[in-house]
């Protein structure tokens, strides 16, 4: 992450929040310390932007033009830092790039995957179109962890069935008696009719179709 870049271009909108994170990023990442220092001394000013203290000898008149040389001697120190920058970053930070980016942190916790099961269960962003666009950046375990706490698609389901975990899809998901029959032989029997979500689980749900198919691989549950 570009930090410095995103303070030269995104100074003045920031929020205080997201310059605590960055100063996170700053204090765990892997950067040089020059540049932690450029940054710092960056973030330092935008604060100081922010939260403007006037001279009490100053009359109230005046200070709106302080204020304004101040941030002019702001946006003059952001130019001349610029042109330092050798990977000038093209995109401002998302909210998809901020998950991610919680979701590096989390990593780095002791109590991770507790911590990473309770964070995507409370985050209405964090769906399955979410997963798909960065299926790379997730671990196995990950993906795992999503279907457990989060309910999914039969699409999504297939696309990376053979990936997932089969036993949580058999706890945690529902899916129809056809994808059932699909991949019953990938799935322990006794997990689907006892233990998963779907309605049809229970005898006097199932469809004729299945109850039949059931008897036939000689299924008594």
């Amino acid at each position: 992450m570009d930090v410095l870049d995103i303070l030269i271009k995104s100074g003045r909108d920031l929020y205080p929040d997201e310059l605590d994170f960055f100063e996170t990023e700053l204090d765990t990442g892997d950067y040089e310390q020059e540049y932690i220092d450029k940054c710092k001394e960056q973030i330092k000013k935008i604060r100081n932007w922010q939260n403007p203290e006037a001279p009490k000898s100053v009359k109230a008149a005046n200070s709106t033009d302080i204020q304004k040389d101040d941030l002019s001697s702001v946006v003059k120190s952001l130019a001349d830092i610029a042109p330092a920058i050798n990977n000038p970053l093209t995109e401002t930070l998302t909210k998809e790039q901020l998950i991610l980016n919680d979701i590096e942190a989390i990593r780095k916790e002791n109590s991770y995957k507790n911590k990473f099961k309770e964070y995507v269960f409370k985050n209405d962003d964090i769906d399955e179109q979410f997963m798909d666009n960065k299926y790379a950046f997730f671990e196995p375990w990950e993906m795992d962890a999503f279907i457990s706490v989060k309910p999914v698609s039969e699409w999504f389901l297939e696309k990376y069935f053979a990936s997932l975990d089969h036993d949580k899809i058999a706890r945690f998901q529902y899916f129809s008696e056809e994808f059932y029959m699909k991949h019953f032989s990938e799935f322990e029997a006794g997990t689907v009719l006892k233990f998963g979500k779907n309605e049809w689980k229970k005898k006097s749900k199932r469809s004729k179709k299945l109850d039949v198919f059931l008897r036939l691989k000689g299924v008594n549950i």
